[in-house]
């Protein structure tokens, strides 16, 4: 299966980084950000093996031109003998404007996880957070799948509660809320898998502001919010 987005607790944190061994480790600091600029200027260091930085303005297609450097990205990791990516974000502002905060989430969903996907090592963002005290607890997580994957996941999770969501019906923030109110009963349940259909295709034709709330919501309402509450869920991005 694909890369992912995970959230885990400030308690797993020290665990998770014996695991990184082996790993390239992209870490970024949410207690050093205050917008979206605050992740360029932490992230672009960390990738930018051809110095766009110096050439372009802060924006996401200069994080993007620099992501999309999959030949320089292979050696890198071939050279150092990297078996995998990690993205380490800890403690998120959460004071920060949430269209900031969706920005951040979207940046690496699209642009690392779902770019990434089966081009180059298998990427895991690590969301680490004080606002899960146990210490451990089932990780809610986002993952990138592609279409051909859709029926295994269908087929493991048979039984399960399942919510299926045209992210084609999505037009702005609010139909996503009205779609969630129209399962609160699936969404109540103590597991529950969302299959999103597509996942990204369908947001590059969305307005950034509404990306970046459904992308915030699907994070930390969904993944973050209803992991305090001890409920499992798991996301699954479908993409072409």
């Amino acid at each position: 299966m694909g890369n992912s987005l995970t959230i885990i607790s400030s308690k797993q944190k020290e665990e998770i980084y014996k695991d990184l061994e082996g790993k390239w480790l992209i870490e970024l600091d949410g207690r050093k950000m205050n917008n979206w600029d605050d992740f360029y200027y932490q992230i672009m260091p960390q990738i930018d093996f051809y110095e766009y930085s110096k050439k372009f303005e802060v924006s996401w297609h200069t994080v993007k031109d620099a992501a999309l450097e999959f030949e320089v990205i292979e050696k890198y990791l071939q050279d150092n003998n990297y078996n995998g990516i990690a993205i380490v974000y800890k403690y998120p502002n959460f004071e920060m404007d949430n269209l900031e905060r969706g920005y951040i989430y979207v940046s690496i969903v699209v642009l690392f996880l779902a770019l990434w996907n089966n081009r180059i090592a298998e990427t895991t963002c690590y969301i680490v957070t004080e606002k899960l005290k146990k210490s451990v607890f089932e990780n809610n997580e986002l993952k990138i799948a592609t279409l051909e994957e859709k029926n295994d996941i269908l087929r493991k999770n048979r039984g399960k509660e399942i919510l299926e969501i045209d992210a084609k019906k999505i037009r702005k923030f609010e139909d996503l809320l009205e779609i969630f109110s129209n399962n609160m009963e699936k969404l109540e349940r103590k597991n529950i898998t969302i299959i999103i259909s597509n996942f990204i295709d369908s947001l590059y034709h969305l307005d950034y502001e509404e990306v970046n709330l459904i992308i915030d919501e699907l994070v930390e309402k969904l993944l973050l919010e209803e992991g305090k509450k001890d409920k499992t869920v798991k996301i699954y991005g479908i993409i072409d």
